[in-house]
């Protein structure tokens, strides 16, 4: 799991150009073809009917083949299927159904809501932290800094622009494709953090890869997100939305770390210790999701 919170600390970053190096005409043109790429991908996304795609984040420069799962099949209003490392998120317009791997036996069961979206996500705040983790230190600049960018393309809604960070570099860089696409490539410097690529089909501006910056302890190494056979609009069938439960799991309305049944029981130290932990998780949730305060976050430890 920790790979997996490595690799999903660097989630949001999207372009507001600025382009240092050019001037006059030059730097105008620059700025408004980013400008372009980026509102048609927002505008894509934010009114589209379905999406699905099969991505995964695969480590590059690595000897071993380190693969983390990141798929998302969704059709509007109210159905969705998240699956994230060994976590997942079903909702067939009826009810929604989830797990978390922290507790692999607790099945989420809740009504769906008429229209998914963001506080459906994070509604729970145990369930959260497959799709969200929050800094132990809950401040005004801290707050959610896990969240898969298909998600925050399709519901981040009109605050989709409001993630960018403040004080980051965009750059516009040359067209290159992916097997027989082409894509616009639009990059980000954040500070303290490095340089994400963003790479988006031209033909009908939909996101196919993302680049992270490589850590400073390995810097041969970096993550790449994957959206293989990433489609908008297309054809889902029904059977996406319905979950296989795993063997020996219980539903519950809503996710405990202590349930009934684990052996031993904690003491009232641990109790009361999770439980505080529980409310400074819930405070940055809805902080984040109320204010669109998402930060980006470096953890390579």
């Amino acid at each position: 799991m920790d790979s997996c919170r490595n690799i999903t600390t660097l989630f949001i970053a999207f372009v507001a150009l600025a382009i240092a190096g050019c001037t006059g005409s030059d730097v105008q043109r620059e700025r408004t073809d980013a400008h372009l790429v980026f509102n048609k991908m927002i505008e894509t996304y934010r009114y589209a009917r379905s999406y699905a795609d099969h991505a995964e984040f695969v480590l590059q420069g690595s000897d071993t083949d380190v693969r983390v799962r990141c798929t998302v099949a969704y059709i509007a209003p109210n159905k969705l299927r998240l699956e994230l490392a060994d976590g997942y998120l079903t909702c067939d317009g009826e009810v929604l159904y989830a797990q978390a791997p922290p507790f692999p036996n607790q099945v989420l069961e809740q009504p769906s809501p008429e229209k998914v979206g963001l506080p459906m996500l994070f509604g729970d705040t145990w369930l959260a932290l497959m799709f969200g983790f929050v800094e132990e230190n809950v401040d005004a600049e801290n707050g959610l800094a896990w969240l898969p960018p298909q998600l925050l393309l399709l519901f981040g809604g009109e605050q989709t622009a409001s993630f960018l960070p403040t004080d980051s570099k965009f750059e516009l860089l040359e067209r290159d494709s992916i097997a027989n696409d082409l894509c616009e490539r639009l990059s980000v410097e954040i500070p303290k953090v490095g340089n994400i690529v963003y790479w988006i089909r031209s033909a009908d501006n939909t996101l196919l890869r993302v680049d992270y910056p490589s850590s400073p302890q390995s810097p041969k190494k970096f993550w790449r997100l994957e959206l293989t056979d990433a489609v908008i609009n297309g054809e889902i069938a029904n059977e996406a939305f319905q979950m296989v439960e795993p063997e020996g799991s219980y539903h519950v309305k809503s996710i405990t770390p202590f349930p009934e049944n684990a052996t031993p029981q904690p003491t009232t130290d641990e109790r009361g210790l999770v439980e505080q932990q529980e409310k400074l998780l819930r405070k940055a949730l809805d902080r984040s999701l109320n204010d669109g305060k998402y930060k980006i976050v470096r953890d390579w430890d």
